[in-house]
């Protein structure tokens, strides 16, 4: 039997190359959003106060999510 450390094994048999990055995705997971209740009761209890929970909420935060965004990207000279 061969003994080594994960760092040893993984030090002789991974390589980790980066040429460039163009994209960078964020991927999230919110359990309580994963049900139409869930959903619902974000946008009408907890987050919107909202008679009705409807998509058309969506659009608006993530217009404001998406210019946050480009705002920072701008401000930091990120291209």
């Amino acid at each position: 039997m061969i003994k080594q450390t994960i760092g040893e094994l993984l030090g002789n048999n991974v390589v980790l190359d980066i040429e460039g990055m163009d994209r960078m995705y964020l991927n999230l997971y919110q359990p309580r959003l994963q049900t139409g209740g869930g959903v619902a009761t974000f946008f009408r209890e907890e987050h919107r106060n909202a008679k009705i929970a409807s998509t058309a909420l969506m659009g608006p935060m993530s217009k404001a999510f998406v210019r946050a965004i480009q705002n920072f990207a701008r401000r930091e000279g990120v291209d």
